[in-house]
């Protein structure tokens, strides 16, 4: 695509998101941002302060009608949640404005609710909702664990989506779950039937779909052969696997904070954070250590029943937890991890940006969100975007 082709957005200008005026438009105050379907208000004369005002609202309102404004098939509420260091869109690369504006193009399309937070309305929340995980919070030693924690929390607090802002919507979020994503399917090992008719509040697709009893999942840098990922990522408010995924953070951090006289903080503690590195404290391999054993603990899940290797990749329901194939939150590879190309994508090149950018078509209307990769190396879930 030409420089010329790449459109200046009309909705991001370079001062903020979207002006505070009246209409369809995206609220802003200072540097938090958000937006409220007018019609999910109970009266015009509403006007929350803060973002975290504006979300309790939000979460109350879908909650109120969750026949129009929840995800199809879904408990979830059709809330959109991303996160960012500010709001100062100057600075932003052209690739993180044209994908924010992707994202709110659809949010005003389909009227839903859209939260921006950025490191204040981060904090914001922290202090009012989990006012004694705080510390803990900022002592995390790298920035990408303490984003991997927040999606986490913020759909717990409220629920909804959680996407990277380098991502793009490629469905409605109101139509990713359909019929044929919630019928019934068997263990073909274990002759186990699930058929559940719950509706799902939890949301998460695989990210590493191989062979367990081959040692490619390890060579390709992943903790298991079927590996979920989570920057992209929808649940309830509540939802039990997000508990339980901030009860054992929370465990492993007293653990280091016992280890060290009571510093979690200290060099010594940091650098045993750092062994156990983001990818297994708060990143992909954290999410499905607590997602496998919360579904075997429920329901006897075999996991590796989940893998698409045989079945063409089908979604999979399994109690009230939806694991959708590898197909559905798609990132790009490079040549560098011919193993993750399994699914063939038609790529396009932006010009405009320095490093190659590569944009993944909705292949067979399955791929509901796609994850932007670029520069010679493809960066792991819940790395910094750039």
């Amino acid at each position: 695509m030409a420089p010329a082709e790449v459109r200046k957005s009309s909705c991001l200008p370079d001062s903020q998101l979207y002006r505070p005026t009246q209409g369809n438009e995206l609220t802003n105050t200072s540097s938090l941002a958000w937006y409220i379907p007018p019609h999910w208000l109970s009266s015009e004369h509403i006007q929350p302060q803060t973002i975290l005002e504006a979300a309790s609202i939000a979460s109350r309102a879908a909650k109120a009608n969750p026949k129009h404004r929840t995800m199809s098939n879904c408990a979830i509420p059709l809330i959109i949640h991303q996160t960012w260091k500010n709001r100062r869109i100057q600075t932003w690369s052209t690739l993180l404005r044209y994908c924010v504006e992707k994202w709110l193009e659809r949010v005003l399309a389909d009227e839903v609710a859209y939260f921006f937070w950025d490191d204040d309305g981060i904090m914001m929340a922290l202090e009012a909702l989990e006012p004694d995980f705080v510390a803990s919070f900022m002592a995390l030693p790298v920035n990408v664990e303490r984003m991997d924690v927040f999606r986490i929390l913020v759909l717990k607090w409220f629920g909804g989506i959680y996407a990277d802002v380098d991502t793009l919507p490629l469905r409605k979020p109101a139509m990713w779950v359909t019929g044929s994503d919630i019928e019934p399917w068997t263990d073909d090992v274990t002759g186990a039937q699930y058929n559940s008719t719950a509706s799902v509040s939890l949301i998460l697709g695989i990210e590493a779909d191989t062979d367990p009893a081959s040692d490619s999942y390890w060579r390709m840098g992943y903790f298991y052969p079927i590996q979920l990922t989570q920057w992209a990522l929808a649940a309830s408010s509540g939802q039990p696997v997000l508990l339980r995924f901030m009860d054992q953070l929370s465990t492993q951090l007293q653990a280091v904070t016992n280890d060290n006289n009571g510093s979690l903080d200290s060099p010594a503690a940091i650098k045993e954070l750092q062994r156990i590195g983001p990818l297994a404290l708060t990143g992909p391999a954290a999410i499905t250590a607590v997602t496998q054993k919360w579904l075997h603990a429920q329901i006897g899940l075999r996991w590796n029943a989940l893998s698409g290797l045989l079945d063409n990749g089908r979604s999979k329901l399994v109690h009230d937890v939806l694991i959708l194939p590898i197909s559905a939150f798609r990132y790009v590879c490079t040549p560098l991890f011919p193993g993750r190309a399994r699914y063939p994508v038609s790529l396009i090149s932006m010009a405009t940006v320095p490093a190659v950018v590569v944009i993944a078509t909705w292949e067979a209307g399955r791929s509901r969100i796609l994850r932007r990769v670029y520069g010679t190396a493809l960066r792991g879930p819940g790395a910094p975007s750039t």
